[in-house]
């Protein structure tokens, strides 16, 4: 089943100038990845361009798009003021979340044969290879995002300076799967004007209208959740060696709506589930690729805090901006993304939690995405999609 809009084409000139807009955030920012490093990895800041942190920053497009993974009942979104009630859960097995379920990789399967026969002349036999066996979605989404996109997203993220070696190339796969998520979503065949496109598996995408916060604004730009309670006790890092501090925020909720400079953080809801989707690619890379990673990486701490964002964005929507609050919760399409999305991150978070490998700051960003507070966010859209 896919949820639809009216289609109508996104100019390819407005779809350029958000990517470049995007990897010219990348390169501005002097971050790199650290030798040593795989995948989703960073150094102990937490965050990089290696996670899709700093390049995720400008892509910009607004809209999205989706296959549904289950049905939902519409109800109505109200403009609640009060509390959400407390729950507990994080997987709730009634309801989309709960249901969503895929096979985990295991990162197992030998890739030796083929890291022995890499050439740096043939890089993309050598990257779908890997993936191939190690995760399949991400060879989907490397090889979709090069089909269908005008950039070819392998050759924007790994400089010919990281082609050198099979073990070199292996250490950014994660920032190819992540990054070419997005240039898969951003490009999906069939996504019109206004949509947003999400793929979770194989078979299981959405495909919905109306989250944006460029053209005609549906939703608040997600750089204002600094101001709620959450982001006053966890503020934005100085820097990204800094501890106790949300090292995501310069990056992800940076700029002022009300200015005309377009920052990262004027993004709406659309492109906050982007990355969503995206930096739970980023933990899936990481089981995949486990063997290969030297040292703590920040494959967990992306898609925590990127669901911490989550959690607070509807917060703050269902307080103070009801007309957003509304697309969301209204939309069987959106509640099944956020759902879906929330399931599926919780199935690799479960799965590797305790794994010193994949976190750096991960107590205190697991206690965040676990607020009991802003967990009922989650209930009160599973009770909205007719999950009791």
């Amino acid at each position: 089943m896919t949820f639809r809009s009216t289609p109508a084409s996104l100019p390819h000139a407005a779809i350029t100038a958000l990517i470049a807009l995007f990897v010219g955030v990348v390169a501005a920012s002097g971050c790199t990845e650290p030798s040593g490093y795989v995948g989703a990895g960073v150094a102990a800041d937490g965050v990089s361009a290696a996670d899709g942190g700093v390049g995720d920053g400008g892509v910009g497009a607004d809209g999205a798009g989706a296959t549904d993974s289950g049905g939902g009942v519409d109800a109505g979104a109200g403009s609640d003021t009060g509390a959400a009630p407390v729950t507990g859960k994080e997987r709730d097995p009634a309801c989309t979340d709960g249901k969503y379920t895929e096979v985990l990789p295991t990162g197992k399967e030998s890739i030796q044969a083929l890291i022995a026969a890499y050439s740096s002349d043939d890089t993309m036999t050598f990257i779908t290879g890997v993936l191939a066996v190690r995760y399949p979605l991400g060879k989907t989404l490397v090889e979709g995002a090069i089909a269908n996109a005008k950039q070819h997203c392998v050759d924007t993220f790994l400089p010919q300076s990281q082609r050198g070696s099979a073990s070199a190339v292996l250490s950014r796969m994660g920032v190819i799967v992540h990054e070419c998520g997005h240039f898969f979503d951003l490009y999906a065949k069939g996504k019109g004007f206004g949509e947003s496109h999400y793929q979770f598996n194989q078979t299981v995408s959405f495909t919905c209208s109306g989250g944006g916060n460029q053209g005609s604004k549906p939703t608040f730009a997600r750089s204002l959740i600094t101001g709620d309670k959450w982001g006053d006790a966890n503020k934005a890092c100085a820097s990204f060696g800094d501890k106790g501090c949300d090292s995501y925020a310069p990056i992800y909720l940076n700029g002022d709506p009300t200015d005309a400079k377009f920052e990262s953080g004027d993004q709406g809801f659309n492109m906050l589930m982007e990355e969503v989707v995206q930096y739970i690619n980023s933990l899936a890379e990481a089981v995949a690729f486990h063997d290969q990673i030297k040292g703590s990486t920040s494959a967990r701490d992306g898609i925590l805090t990127f669901l911490w964002y989550m959690e607070r964005y509807l917060q703050m929507a269902r307080l103070k901006y009801p007309a957003s609050y509304k697309v969301i919760l209204e939309d069987a399409c959106w509640r099944n993304t956020v759902l879906t999305a929330w399931g599926r991150a919780w199935l690799y978070l479960n799965a590797t939690e305790g794994d010193p490998k994949l976190t750096i700051k991960g107590a205190m960003l697991l206690k965040n995405a676990r607020e009991p507070e802003l967990m009922a966010e989650i209930q009160l859209l599973r009770d909205a999609h007719g999950c009791k």
